[in-house]
Order: structure tokens, then C-alpha cells, then sequence
């Protein structure tokens, strides 16, 4: 039935062509037609419209549609999938094939033999609606042509058509930087990236960068560059997307120029150990210093490289601090365990250095268990005006 539809409407369209009047031309006549441009994402609908930009004077003829069907979905929701413009619409005799293979459509049409009319206005041929199904490329096409274009006398009309293209968009859907936050020391350079899904975006991804304190740190082009002790956010824009990073800046030569050792002076007994501490020297900052322990005398003390010092011998030893050049010492006394009551000065006998030394113990009150040891002659665990007494009264019996 279907073969015998289409012969009938071929035998008609011949037919019409036949019995039109001839009439001599002296210069064909051109259609120009104009197919929509449009984009669109994946899931997005696209309306194409087909129009005829100036009236024509034509009766008879076809038309072929293209499309990548891989790419596009015919969704036109009348039986056809197409929708009939104005300018096929009345006393035409149409024959849609959408049959032949999937992204092509073929419209035969023919005025209506019993109808003077015939088509002589501009308007929309045909509307086309596609859901997009694939944006692996960049770019599709609807390609539209009128190989047979007839006037009502059987002269040929000439096409010309500007085709459309079907843009796939494919939008930044998230970002992220590859740091938060970022510790560096003055003058430290480090590189921010922000990445963004997906990599094949049509979108603008030009970054703009910022730094809410250049005094701190400078930004360029993702590079960071610490300038200065302090704070700043670095912020990364992307479209309507922002992100940020904390840089927390370290001045170490400031840092340095300005410590101190947690004491100033140590007494310990033969044997035992004291550790050393730098104030004000962050921990995590040490990789990036260069830091020395030495000891006066390594009879008496000696000291490692983290600053813990041993006591070997009776006696004092200058323990020192060179951290990038900047040095601080700290004098340590060491005494033997089994010294004698009142030998302050631990030398082996009382005299008048252990009586001035008491006497400025008592007064000074920087008082080490150890000097309690020796010096807390009165067994009260504490040295004062009462022992400076008693160590005086041995200091004229030992005489």
C-alpha cells in the first residue's frame, strides 16, 4: 500500500509538472533559505527552524534534511517529526519519507492542481526539535537542500542556503584548588593550581587570581611568591566558581634575631642530663635553620645536636646556641653526687667562696636541689638565713 502511496504521488507530482504552462524566463528566479544556528548541552532540546527569506514564485518540488542522528534526536512530537511552517501549510499536497535510514528526512510537495494559488510568500519552511545526545565534539550540523525546485510554468527556481551548526556547550560543573592552606618562609615560591571539570569545557577558563594582602603575599598566575611576615587568602575565580587558600608567611630572620634559651644558667650533678630549649623557634620551621650546639668544655659537659646536655665532670661549661649566626649561650655548673655539706662550690672543701656563695644563694633565691644538696646545712630542705649562718660557723671551724 505504502509503494503504491509514494508511486501515486510521484505519477502526480510528473503530472503537475506536465500540464503547468510554459513561459519563457529571462532569468530564473533564486530561494534563498536560511537554517537556524542554535547551542545546547547534552539533554538540552534544540529548535531548528528552516525559513524562506525572500517570496518566491515555485509550485512544485522536494526537499532533503541531513542530520547526524549520533548526535542529535528527532523529538517533533506530531506523527511526521516535523512541524509544517506557514508557507507549506495551505493547498499544498506533502509526502513526509523519514523511512530511508535514521538522520535523513525527505518532504515532497506539490500545489494543489485545482488551486490557482502557489507559493509566492517568505516565511518558516519547517521546525525541527532534537534533544542533544552527544557532545564529543564540538560542533553538529542540520544541513537542509532543495535539489528539485519547480515554478508553476516548469522552469527550474535556484537554491541558496545558509546552513546551520548545532554548538555543544559543555559547562564547568565543579572546581577545586590543590591547596587550602600553605606555611612558607619569606621569599618561598610555590605554585596553585585550580582544576576544573570537565577538562574539555567550552567554557572561558582564564583564572583570575588575587591576594588579599600583598604586603604578605603576591599572586601570578597560580605562582605565590611570600613577600613579608603575616597572612593573606589567595582567592582563584572561574566563571561564577571561587576558591581560596590560606598562606601563612614566616619571616625567619626576625624569628631568629629574636630567641632566647629557655634558661641562662644549670647546675646538675655528674651523670645526669638537662635539655636546652630555643624559645620562640617553631618546630616545624628547624629543617630550614642552621643550628649549632657546642660546649665549652666536653670534661665537664657535652652537648647533642638537639640541644641535651650530659654532664661528665665536676665543674662549668659554657653551652652555646649559633642558630644562622645568632648565638646564645647558657653556663652550666656541675657538681658530684656525694658532695660535701656545705662545699657549695663542690672543690672539696668549705671555705670563704661557699659562704659568699650561700650568702648570695639565700639572697637571690635561684636555688637548684642540688645546691640544697650541699648547702642545707639545718636539714630544713630549704637554704637560708639559717644555713648562710651555720656554713659561716664551719667556714671559721674548718679554718
Amino acid at each position: 500500500m505504502a509503494r503504491k502511496s509514494i508511486l501515486a504521488f510521484t505519477l502526480m507530482i510528473v503530472l503537475v509538472l506536465t500540464v503547468l504552462p510554459f513561459t519563457v524566463v529571462e532569468a530564473a528566479q533564486i530561494a534563498n533559505f536560511k537554517v537556524d544556528s542554535a547551542s545546547c548541552k547534552v539533554g538540552d532540546t534544540v529548535t531548528v527552524k528552516i525559513d524562506m527569506l525572500n517570496a518566491v514564485d515555485f509550485a512544485a518540488g522536494n526537499f532533503t534534511i541531513d542530520y547526524d542522528s549520533t548526535k542529535l534526536k528527532l523529538i517533533s512530537n506530531n506523527e511526521n517529526n516535523i512541524v509544517l511552517g506557514e508557507v507549506l501549510l495551505t493547498n499544498y499536497m506533502i509526502s513526509i519519507n523519514n523511512i530511508e535510514k535514521e538522520g535523513k528526512i525527505k518532504i515532497a510537495y506539490v500545489a494543489n492542481p485545482q488551486d490557482e494559488s502557489h507559493v509566492k510568500q517568505a516565511g518558516n519552511i519547517l521546525t525541527l526539535v532534537f534533544v542533544a545526545v552527544d557532545d564529543s565534539n564540538d560542533e553538529s550540523y542540520v544541513n537542509f537542500s532543495a535539489p528539485i525546485l519547480k515554478e508553476r510554468d516548469g522552469e527550474d527556481v535556484k537554491t541558496e542556503v545558509e546552513q546551520g551548526v548545532i554548538s555543544f556547550l559543555r559547562p564547568i560543573t565543579s572546581v577545586s584548588l590543590n591547596r587550602t592552606s600553605i606555611d612558607l618562609l619569606k621569599d618561598e615560591i610555590t605554585e596553585l593550581r585550580l582544576n576544573y571539570e570537565p577538562l574539555n569545557t567550552t567554557d572561558n577558563t582564564n583564572v583570575v587570581w588575587r591576594s588579599s594582602n600583598t604586603n604578605v603575599a603576591i599572586v601570578n598566575e597560580g605562582v605565590v611568591t611570600a613577600v613579608g611576615d603575616g597572612e593573606a587568602v589567595i582567592t582563584a575565580e572561574l566563571g561564577k566558581y571561587s576558591k581560596e587558600c590560606v598562606v601563612k608567611v614566616t619571616d625567619l630572620d626576625k624569628i631568629v634575631e629574636n630567641y632566647e634559651l629557655d634558661k641562662s644558667s644549670e647546675t646538675i650533678l655528674i651523670g645526669e642530663e638537662e635539655t636546652i630549649t630555643p624559645l620562640y623557634i617553631p618546630e616545624s620551621l628547624t629543617d630550614s635553620l642552621n643550628i649549632i650546639w657546642s660546649t665549652s668544655n666536653e670534661e665537664v659537659a657535652v652537648v647533642s645536636d638537639t640541644g641535651v646536655v650530659k654532664a661528665v665532670g665536676t665543674g662549668k661549661a659554657t653551652i652555646t646556641l649559633d642558630i644562622n649566626g645568632n648565638i646564645r649561650t647558657c653556663v652550666v655548673t656541675v657538681r658530684s653526687d656525694n658532695g660535701i655539706l656545705g662545699d657549695v662550690d663542690d672543690n672539696g672543701v668549705i671555705d670563704a667562696n661557699d659562704a659568699s656563695m650561700i650568702l648570695e644563694l639565700y639572697k637571690n633565691g635561684n636555688i637548684t636541689n642540688n645546691q640544697i644538696l650541699v648547702g642545707d646545712l639545718d636539714g630544713n630542705n630549704v637554704i637560708d638565713a639559717n644555713d648562710a649562718s651555720l656554713i659561716l660557723e664551719l667556714f671559721k671551724t674548718t679554718k
